[in-house]
């Protein structure tokens, strides 16, 4: 069965968007209301969140990861997880 997330966003990179998400939830800006985010990993935050583009260092961004925010996106992923390798081990 597939169940479909209300409100999911995905952010792909790299790119300036993707770029002023990350910094934006990173100085606290307000929360997105999506369940769940996916798109590219921030490899440099530190350099990146220093001022970029004035003094700080362009984002390097790669791989892939999924933040869940929400309690039916997180109740679909484990459902489907545990569907796909079973329950843990006692």
């Amino acid at each position: 069965m597939v169940r479909k997330v209300d409100r999911a966003s995905r952010k792909d990179g790299p790119g300036d968007d993707v770029a002023e998400v990350i910094r934006h939830n990173r100085n606290g800006g307000a929360m997105h209301n999506y369940e769940l985010v996916e798109g590219p990993m921030l490899r440099n935050l530190k350099g990146f969140l220093k001022g970029f583009p004035r003094e700080g260092k362009p984002p390097v961004l790669n791989g892939h990861q999924i933040a869940i925010f929400g309690d039916r996106a997180a109740e679909l992923f484990t459902g489907s997880v545990l569907r796909r390798v079973g329950p843990p081990a006692s």
